[in-house]
């Protein structure tokens, strides 16, 4: 979660080989907030566990999602969701790889995409309860070293397909646009059904839906740097057939269009 004001972020890196899983462990920490914050989606998935006061994941019909929650879980969010701090704040976290939950937990991912879920879904008690004792410590880079070696002792890593590695790591270029399954099965010597199977399971959408919303994320980001961009040409960037086909495929990520995005920047 990227909260810029009033809250300091730090960041701590894997030393082991939990980095093909994680992305980095996070402390927040503020020692009053009153924040509200548009989060735009994201292709991670995350666990955080709340240690101060109001913590609040809402969707944009202001639907709490982590009512009473303490501790969750979260997959692929394609959709924007609103942030809320208020009081004290501190928040321990793990940001994942899209396969990474998968990866350590063994869950199909499928199951946690859009959604926010308690972290006793994933019998991941080990980690909140050693995070819980240790609170009155200091959350510093030996810390998240002892937790990584905590995490590793408690759970056995899920070997991932090569070729799906390779396959994410993969960026469609406007040229390569529409996606083509056939010609990446081809590419990466997998069995279509296959590989929609290995994507399902550890990402949580198929092989198109996962390049389509890289294309929406990039989208995000030029809407992000430059508003006044036309439609027509950020479907003519992004390698959409029309303006009505990038808006038809924005929304059915995201549930608002590109035009109502731009009313929250």
């Amino acid at each position: 979660m990227n909260v810029k004001k009033h809250i300091i972020f730090n960041s701590f890196y894997p030393v082991t080989e939990l980095s093909s899983a994680i992305d980095f462990f996070y402390y927040n920490y503020g020692e009053y907030s009153a924040i509200s914050h548009f989060q735009t989606p994201f292709l991670h998935q995350e666990m955080v566990i709340n240690l101060g006061d109001t913590f609040q994941i809402s969707d944009l019909k202001q639907k709490v999602l982590n009512r009473s929650l303490n501790f969750w879980v979260s997959g692929i969010q394609t959709v924007p969701l609103i942030a809320e701090l208020h009081g004290k704040h501190r928040s321990v976290g793990i940001l994942f790889k899209p396969w990474g939950i998968h990866q350590i937990f063994g869950t199909n991912s499928s199951e946690l995409l859009n959604e926010i879920m308690p972290g006793e879904c994933l019998e991941g008690n080990y980690i909140k309860q050693f995070i819980t004792d240790n609170q009155d410590k200091c959350f510093d880079s030996q810390f998240f070293i002892q937790l990584e070696s905590y995490i590793l002792k408690k759970y056995k890593l899920t070997s991932l397909n090569h070729q799906l590695m390779q396959s994410v790591g993969f960026s469609p270029k406007s040229q390569e646009v529409p996606f083509n399954l056939k010609s990446l099965s081809a590419e990466y010597r997998l069995a279509s059904k296959t590989l929609i199977g290995h994507f399902n399971r550890a990402i949580g959408l198929s092989p198109n839906k996962y390049f389509n919303f890289l294309r929406v994320l990039e989208s995000y980001r030029l809407i992000e740097d430059n508003p006044k961009t036309k439609l027509t040409q950020l479907a003519s960037k992004l390698g959409f057939f029309d303006q009505s086909h990038f808006i038809r495929v924005f929304k059915s990520f995201c549930d608002i269009t590109p035009s109502v995005y731009k009313k929250y920047l």
